[in-house]
């Protein structure tokens, strides 16, 4: 090689330069791949994901259509019954009656069947091991529970307002057919029944969903629920005065408190702000349980 053919050291620097912006470059596209594949799928489209799941089951249609006639035929019944024994009833019961909350009862069991429509949406993915699909394709777990319980929280909230509206114009237009005292929607009272009823409807179907985490199953989280649902007005039955008022710090009173003006039970009846951190702490506890289990545990 002669010496003009030698590289020149400017020459030969601007090759090592070029050369290791590069090798950086490459290194930072390679950094940022892999970052980016670890992330996973964004909360928005996850929920999308279980959306579409859970949209996609004929029994999420089931659940929700025998849950609206199961509530609407019970409110029909329930205010017939009264219209039809009203001339018996006597003045102080009269007094006493509330046509919110007897339009209301019906919903006691769309409610238990929007909690086992939570539970499936966590529970059925276990025994087909779709779960493990579910996490591969969203390797962030916690980003995995957090949008089955949005799911859960939000289709059970939309179904119970629904089905609310229509259990409260069937049975004020029962209780008009017999001339009984009835509420027009837009009424302060009806309102607040409706619109704050629909936004606690989840929290029966919440407890579910974590309790189906914990358990894997179906079965023992709606036990559970049904236990956490009846079991205080059955256990309150046998307590003394003065122990019961433990019992009213139970979703249920805390639910009736913030919906209804006046609850079926006046003296469970808490203040709004004890009603909501008995909601928050009651929430809190077997989410936060599922959630770290969730993490933790293997698909």
């Amino acid at each position: 090689m002669t010496a003009a053919e030698a590289p020149t050291a400017a020459e030969a620097s601007t090759t090592v330069k070029a050369s290791t912006t590069v090798k950086a470059s490459t290194t930072v596209k390679a950094s940022t791949t892999v970052a980016t594949a670890d992330s996973g799928p964004r909360l928005a489209d996850t929920v999308r994901s279980e959306w579409v799941k859970l949209a996609a089951r004929r029994s999420t249609y089931v659940i929700l259509g025998t849950g609206f006639v199961l509530a609407i035929a019970v409110t029909a019944l329930v205010a017939v019954a009264v219209g039809a024994t009203w001339e018996h009833w006597s003045a102080e019961d009269r007094a006493d009656f509330d046509p919110v909350i007897y339009s209301s009862l019906g919903l006691i069991l769309s409610g238990i069947l929007a909690v086992l429509l939570a539970i499936r949406v966590v529970s059925s993915e276990y025994p087909s091991a779709m779960i493990r699909w579910t996490l591969a394709a969203t390797p962030k777990r916690e980003r995995v529970f957090a949008a089955k319980m949005i799911v859960a929280a939000f289709v059970t909230a939309a179904a119970g307002l629904v089905t609310s509206l229509a259990a409260f114009g069937t049975g004020q237009l029962v209780f008009g057919a017999y001339d009984l005292p009835t509420v027009g929607l837009t009424d302060e009272v009806a309102l607040r029944a409706l619109l704050v009823g629909a936004l606690v409807t989840p929290v029966y179907p919440l407890i579910g969903a974590a309790l189906a985490v914990l358990a894997r199953s179906a079965v023992v989280p709606l036990t559970g629920v049904l236990v956490l649902l009846f079991a205080p007005a059955v256990i309150a039955a046998f307590l003394p005065e003065s122990w019961r008022t433990v019992l009213y710090y139970t979703p249920g009173p805390a639910s009736d408190s913030l919906s209804f003006a006046h609850p079926p039970d006046a003296s469970s009846q808490l203040g709004v702000a004890t009603a909501v951190l008995v909601i928050v702490v009651w929430l809190a506890i077997p989410l936060g349980a599922a959630g770290i289990r969730f993490a933790r545990r293997d698909a």
